[in-house]
């Protein structure tokens, strides 16, 4: 059973999730919350395995609330809600100790997805937000001197893109191609004429195989790797 908090300030689009998740029988709404300070207070009581955060929160933001949630050493998970994709928000997402950025408008099954992935011990960052996530990264990447090279280079690293591409089947490559192409789960789903959970089963074994766990890593990856252009 996946124990969750539901955090959002508007009654209505929290009444919508509530319905929609409880769809899901190892999903359990343990509590929610319309505050940021509530969400922090409930995280402390209850300790869920996943805290859905609304990142526009009246007085304390839900990236502040992140933060202090994660700063409180519990063992729970920060997945962000929010309409708006632009690079600050998501380096902000990250920085405050969030595992996943996903968007409002969302499908449900994104939003489920989302949380597996992270229940698996990854993070999930929608294909909209993947290019911020790259620059982010890189950024990151290059701005350590101990680093043996800049993994987002692509002349230093195509060698070993190419022998960990050994390490993955036909059907995973064609997968990884789509999610790459910022496909969803059911998008994919639908073009390979596969169950959600088959798609979710390559792509967590995608994930193992690469040691990577967001998908803006799986598109440098892919891209280092010559599968996608540019």
């Amino acid at each position: 059973m996946i124990n969750l908090i539901l955090v959002e300030d508007y009654s209505i689009i929290r009444a919508g999730l509530r319905m929609l998740l409880n769809k899901f029988g190892d999903i359990n709404i343990v509590a929610e919350a319309s505050s940021g300070e509530k969400a922090i207070e409930l995280a402390k009581e209850f300790e869920p395995d996943i805290v859905l955060m609304d990142i526009e929160l009246s007085e304390m933001g839900g990236l502040e609330a992140t933060a202090q949630i994660k700063a409180s050493n519990l063992a729970t998970n920060v997945l962000i809600l929010s309409n708006y994709i632009s690079e600050n928000y998501v380096v902000q997402a990250i920085q405050a100790g969030a595992k996943g950025y996903v968007k409002k408008d969302a499908h449900i099954s994104e939003i489920r997805e989302a949380i597996d992935i992270v229940m698996d011990g990854g993070a999930y960052f929608a294909p909209e937000v993947s290019t911020h996530m790259m620059n982010y990264i890189c950024r990151d990447t290059e701005a350590k001197p101990s680093a043996q090279h800049s993994k987002c280079s692509r002349e230093p690293s195509a060698d070993t893109e190419m022998q960990n591409l050994d390490l993955l089947t036909a059907r995973q490559i064609e997968i990884l191609i789509l999610i790459s192409k910022g496909m969803s789960t059911r998008q994919i789903a639908q073009q390979m004429h596969i169950s959600h959970k088959t798609v979710e089963a390559h792509r967590a074994n995608i994930m193992k195989r690469l040691d990577i766990f967001h998908v803006a890593g799986l598109t440098k990856f892919a891209l280092d790797a010559g599968l996608i252009d540019s």
